[in-house]
């Protein structure tokens, strides 16, 4: 399953195109995905594999239960096994998210966020190392209301403050 979603990042098709054994265009001939796993094996791995991260804990206090774990998971690893080098690069994100019967599948963490090529979804601040290229810290956003209450936002403004999260996070100085 890992190798398939990893594989299918490369691939010029998506979704159920890599699995398709037709050729899409005379000179480009489909991955054919499914001599090696079943389509619909695929895509019921895929759509419980998020539950492995929910922390039904925070579900009454964090609409994000179902995905917070896997940020806050990502961040620490990236700390324990990336040598950063000096240069960062702050960037944002977008996960983007196609629900299949209403506007946010009656999903709390979805976004819409009109100026990104693909606007709903899960929007992301984060910091790339810049001679690796290596994603080394995210940060979700959370909508105006919540993000009130993060770090320096009082102090430093909106803006000034997601940068400073940004930078102190992706050196481990974010407590």
């Amino acid at each position: 399953f890992k190798s398939l979603l990893y594989a299918g990042a490369l691939q010029p098709q998506s979704g159920n195109d890599l699995f398709d054994e037709k050729p899409e265009r005379p000179f480009r001939k489909n991955p054919g995905f499914a001599r090696f796993m079943r389509r619909n094996r695929f895509n019921l791995i895929k759509a419980h594999c998020t539950a492995a991260f929910r922390d039904d804990e925070r579900k009454g206090t964090d609409k994000w239960y179902r995905i917070r774990k896997l940020i806050e998971d990502f961040n620490e690893n990236r700390l324990r096994t990336v040598n950063i080098s000096k240069l960062l690069v702050p960037d944002e994100a977008m996960s983007a998210f196609r629900p299949r019967t209403t506007s946010s599948s009656v999903l709390d963490h979805i976004s819409y966020v009109d100026r990104k090529p693909k606007p709903m979804g899960t929007e992301f601040k984060c910091v790339c190392d810049g001679r690796s290229g290596l994603m080394i810290y995210l940060e979700i956003q959370e909508g105006s209301t919540a993000m009130k209450g993060k770090a320096f936002r009082d102090e430093l403004g909106a803006a000034s403050a997601i940068g400073m999260r940004m930078a102190l996070g992706a050196t481990g100085q974010l407590s």
